[in-house]
């Protein structure tokens, strides 16, 4: 037994020897990326001057420029596997390093966050089925909070991704963020006509919305399983631009149909704020 100790305890002295090397040479990688893209950027800088002073000729320009982009998108791919904790990660959480050392574990948690979205996605498409059934304004503010938590759950797990590699686009955090807002805004309407008025649309809406998060995680899921089988997808893509032209028809038909209801939903609201009494809710 003693034996058996001496020796976990020289294993574990060589695991803090390690992890102390890692650390340090992250430290140093950090400080080297930050300092080849500042003077990268100099230089792109330097070479348009050169061009409008007509110093250089312009397929002089053309391949320094192509040649220093190349290493900036180099130093990015460097940079995906250092430690980084940015935007709402770091005023949530403060400078805590999310970066998941191992390939592996960074598509594990990738799928994890698939598996979040099927999960939340059934919860609000059978938490609207029950509004349905049942009018009452507590369980209304329970669904409302179920949404905000939801996505803002949804953003932070997003910002993780980031922070490891994926690329996700500003425009669906975006959407995120004004859900997550209007979400906890629903849960302050108080009880009038107006929101009486608005409560079943919205309800059929999520109900629908639901059902359309649906059809775009499976087929999000199977062209990206496709991709990576192929061997030309990113594992840490949640999106795939490449449509399966079959598939992609009938989606594009189903999201016309909620952009349509999007804009009833508009139209109903406007016509509520249109009225002598509303509140600013609406």
């Amino acid at each position: 037994c003693k034996s058996s100790f001496t020796d976990l305890k020289k294993v574990f002295e060589t695991f803090v020897d390690l992890n102390s090397q890692v650390r340090n040479a992250q430290t140093a990688c950090q400080k080297g990326l930050s300092k080849h893209k500042s003077t990268c950027k100099d230089l792109l800088k330097l070479l348009q001057k050169q061009r409008a002073a007509n110093t250089i000729t312009e397929e002089e320009h053309a391949a320094k420029r192509a040649e220093l982009l190349d290493r900036l998108s180099q130093l990015d791919a460097f940079a995906v596997t250092l430690p980084m904790n940015t935007g709402l990660l770091a005023w949530l959480l403060g400078k805590v390093n999310v970066t998941l050392p191992h390939m592996g574990d960074r598509f594990k948690y990738k799928m994890e966050y698939e598996t979040f979205k099927l999960k939340g996605t059934i919860a609000i498409i059978a938490s609207a089925l029950i509004m349905l059934l049942v009018s009452h304004r507590a369980l209304d503010t329970a669904f409302h909070l179920l949404l905000g938590c939801y996505y803002f759950t949804l953003t932070v797990r997003e910002w993780i991704l980031i922070a490891n590699g994926s690329r996700i686009k500003l425009w669906w955090r975006v959407h995120h963020y004004l859900t997550i807002f209007l979400s906890f805004l629903m849960m302050q309407w108080p009880d009038s006509v107006s929101y009486d008025t608005f409560r079943l649309q919205f309800v059929y809406f999520s109900l629908y919305l639901g059902v359309v998060q649906l059809l775009q995680f499976r087929y999000q899921l199977t062209q990206l399983y496709k991709q990576r089988s192929l061997g030309l997808g990113d594992l840490m893509a949640t999106t795939t631009e490449l449509p399966n032209k079959s598939t992609f028809s009938v989606l594009i038909i189903v999201l016309f149909v909620a952009y349509v209801f999007q804009l009833y939903n508009s139209s109903t609201l406007w016509s509520l704020a249109a009225s002598n009494n509303f509140e600013y809710h609406i």
